[in-house]
């Protein structure tokens, strides 16, 4: 704001001045009485244009108005800041993951707010979503938290604020863990290996455990692939165990898959 523009009467004359028409506040004369004055503008006003009517009274002699029409248009220095739309990419499960949405225009410095859901894990740092996911729906591909990023700028006289609805989708690479095992499990009297028993879709070393009577073990207790071993001293008969494969996700509960087994050994 500052003085924008003088006005000047007859300089032996003594002349008082009003200003009329403009906002209450922001708009003045530096002064209401003399051969001549200024309107002032402060800072504080919004942006827009101002219609205002100045008024100069001789009050030499008989009172003689004269008034004139003013038209004053505020403006605001550079650009309104903008968000641009967009689908932020998946977010892994126990993954380090950033997303910047794109920001332009706006007078410096930039203020960053989120409101809504950010997914466990995620928070805003500066102007990013920022963190490691910790936290899904069991088992479910994609778990959904949609916020709203708002920025402000320091624009003067008023600040410009702009928001955009996002949603960051986290994804599990674990949901589909199974384990899968052959449908006939058969071992011959005295013993030896079934057939191969696999595991997929979970995240890192995968940890197996067989639960069931002496005398049956597993040839290895981590892997995708293993098998159950059948000692020589196991009776021939059909037998009920239970195979547990757990992964190894680090931030979150692990994944488990459990499969019963049915187990003939003889001829």
């Amino acid at each position: 704001g500052g003085t924008t523009s003088s006005f000047v009467m007859n300089p032996t004359a003594s002349v008082t001045w009003t200003l009329s028409g403009g906002p209450s506040a922001g708009i003045s004369l530096s002064s209401g009485l003399g051969s001549s004055t200024s309107i002032i503008v402060s800072g504080s006003l919004n942006p827009g244009t101002y219609n205002l009517t100045l008024t100069a009274t001789d009050t030499a002699c008989d009172p003689v108005k004269h008034t004139a029409s003013i038209s004053i248009t505020i403006t605001k220095l550079g650009t309104a800041p903008a968000i641009a739309a967009g689908s932020p990419a998946p977010a892994p499960l126990c993954a380090a993951y950033t997303f910047t949405p794109t920001v332009t225009g706006g007078i410096a410095p930039l203020s960053y707010s989120v409101t809504g859901t950010l997914p466990a894990g995620l928070s805003l740092v500066g102007g990013s979503i920022t963190g490691t996911p910790t936290l899904v729906v069991p088992y479910q591909a994609t778990t959904s938290s949609s916020f709203t990023f708002t920025v402000t700028d320091s624009g003067i006289p008023v600040a410009t604020q702009v928001s955009q609805g996002f949603t960051i989708n986290v994804t599990d690479p674990g949901a589909s863990f199974a384990v899968a095992i052959p449908g006939s499990q058969t071992v011959p009297t005295g013993g030896g290996l079934a057939q191969a028993m696999s595991a997929a879709g979970g995240v890192g070393i995968l940890h197996w455990v067989l639960s069931g009577p002496a005398g049956f073990s597993l040839t290895s207790p981590t892997g995708g692939v293993n098998q159950i071993s059948v000692g020589g001293a196991v009776a021939d008969g059909t037998y009920a165990m239970t195979v547990t494969v757990t992964d190894s996700l680090t931030c979150a509960p692990v994944h488990t898959a459990t499969q019963v087994v049915s187990m003939k050994v003889g001829p």
